[in-house]
């Protein structure tokens, strides 16, 4: 058949080629058809390496690697902002993962495969411990790389409450305290990681931010009442001692008083 019939009659095909998984009929289109495996299908705007990755169809998601050169920093859809490889680690998809790296020679934390904000594809794993793993013992991910913001690994893995992933980067690789840009450490919403940090880490509530705000401050001033009373509890309820006074001599209730969550308050005067 004509390529330029098959094309006007038919141009659905790599699409649903792709997405079945067929791979000898994917490559005979592009090779003897001549459809564009670089592109965006015209009706749902994915690439066409999402379309391979999403059903885990790893043999094609190859090819079009390795075959055609489809860049795996290109967009997973049309108007979309997140790039195939940081969609790939932030699902998990491990096999596909591995097929990428393979592929890229293994520089996956090169400045060209991090995100317009600067993360890499480790801050982007971090809520599957597997895909963590083999980045940083196989593929030789630092986790002290920070984004433009100054997160590393250790934020976002705080901020999306994964304990399992930092219990293993702290027993592995003992950075707790990071600071970001801000010099916050991350961990502050999720009593379950509080825990762990201030129980079994050892991390020091008082420890200031870039503006000599203390942890336990900025907890008391956020109206974070689960976390300030796991706070208080292990400090034996002496939270009005001087050693827990900020810089300025101001106490956790000076922070709460402005509060709308009167809560926070009436727990600290109680």
């Amino acid at each position: 058949m004509d390529p330029e019939v098959l094309h006007e009659d038919e141009p659905d095909l790599l699409y649903y080629s792709i997405r079945n998984g067929w791979l000898d009929v994917t490559r005979d289109l592009v090779n003897t058809y001549h459809f564009n495996p670089l592109g965006y299908y015209r009706y749902n705007g994915q690439l066409y390496l999402f379309t391979a990755l999403k059903d885990n169809h790893v043999d094609i998601v190859e090819y079009l690697i390795q075959e055609c050169g489809c860049n795996p920093m290109m967009k997973t859809t049309r108007y979309g902002t997140v790039p195939v490889l940081h969609y790939v680690a932030r699902e998990g998809l491990l096999d596909v993962l591995k097929c990428m790296v393979m592929n890229i020679n293994g520089h996956i934390m090169d400045k060209q495969y991090c995100d317009t904000n600067g993360r890499t594809v480790l801050h982007r794993a971090v809520k599957h411990i597997d895909v963590v793993k083999y980045l940083i013992n196989e593929c030789n991910c630092d986790i002290m790389v920070r984004d433009k913001d100054g997160n590393t690994i250790l934020h976002d893995v705080a901020s999306k409450r994964s304990l399992d992933v930092m219990k293993y980067l702290i027993n592995t690789h003992h950075y707790p305290m990071t600071t970001n840009n801000s010099g916050q450490i991350g961990a502050v919403k999720h009593i379950d990681v509080v825990k762990y940090l201030i129980n079994e880490c050892n991390c020091d509530i008082m420890v200031t931010d870039r503006d000599d705000v203390p942890f336990l401050h900025y907890v008391a001033r956020e109206g974070l009442l689960d976390v300030l009373k796991c706070m208080v509890m292990n400090i034996n309820g002496h939270i009005m001692n001087e050693q827990y006074r900020d810089t300025n001599g101001r106490t956790a209730l000076h922070c709460a008083v402005k509060h709308i969550d009167v809560l926070v308050k009436d727990y600290l005067m109680s």
